[in-house]
């Protein structure tokens, strides 16, 4: 169950993946994801990316 400290901790993330990311063009954001482990490692199963993934996200 969500609370509303996990609310403005998730408010902080966002507001930090935001600024990160907020001159960067769509197929920029794009390249970037297709460079994660998390996309080479699903692609050619068209899975879904595991939560998991997220602890090793090297461009934030």
């Amino acid at each position: 169950m969500c609370t509303l400290s996990d609310a403005y901790e998730e408010l902080e993330v966002l507001q930090c993946v935001l600024v990160h990311f907020e001159k960067s063009k769509a197929n920029e954001i794009s390249e970037m994801s297709h460079a994660e482990e998390a996309w080479r490692q699903n692609e050619k199963q068209h899975s879904l990316i595991d939560y998991s993934y997220a602890f090793d996200l090297r461009q934030l």
